[in-house]
């Protein structure tokens, strides 16, 4: 069962002992919902124009909890498309960077692919994303710790 989050927007949560800083909210989650951003450009060009990718990152009851904002390069987003390079900077409610995803790109032939995750404010380690590739079916993902 969920529970409830007592932090108002902006507000930074009381620390956890054993918990990086920025990632007390999640502790209280059972799920979490991430819906994308519409990106004008890319709306008025049809997805032609590629633009960095903006998600929030919300609790069951549809409560803002953070926010993703991807850092890529132009040429990647445009040439790569979804095999691009990126990192991925989730920000709390105060605007810190508490989790870093960090993909190096995907290689035309891949079977697997690896994202590191990882804690910015302490470079901790915190655990990988693998993605099993299959040419025509959607990409199966494994939430792995850093053991």
């Amino acid at each position: 069962m969920t529970q409830p989050i007592v932090n108002q927007p902006g507000q930074v949560p009381a620390p956890i002992s054993g918990v990086p800083d920025g990632l007390e909210t999640l502790t209280n989650l059972d799920q979490f919902l991430i819906k994308k951003q519409r990106n004008c450009i890319e709306l008025l060009t049809k997805r032609i124009l590629q633009m960095p990718n903006k998600y929030i990152i919300q609790d069951s009851s549809e409560q803002q909890l953070s926010l993703a904002v991807e850092e890529s390069e132009f040429c990647n987003r445009q040439l790569k498309k979804r095999n691009r390079a990126f990192k991925m900077h989730i920000k709390d409610q105060a605007e810190r960077n508490v989790i870093e995803i960090e993909r190096t790109g995907i290689a035309c032939c891949a079977k697997q692919e690896e994202m590191t995750v990882r804690a910015p404010l302490t470079g901790e380690i915190l655990g990988f994303v693998r993605m099993d590739l299959f040419f025509c079916i959607p990409p199966k993902l494994t939430i792995c710790d850093k053991d």
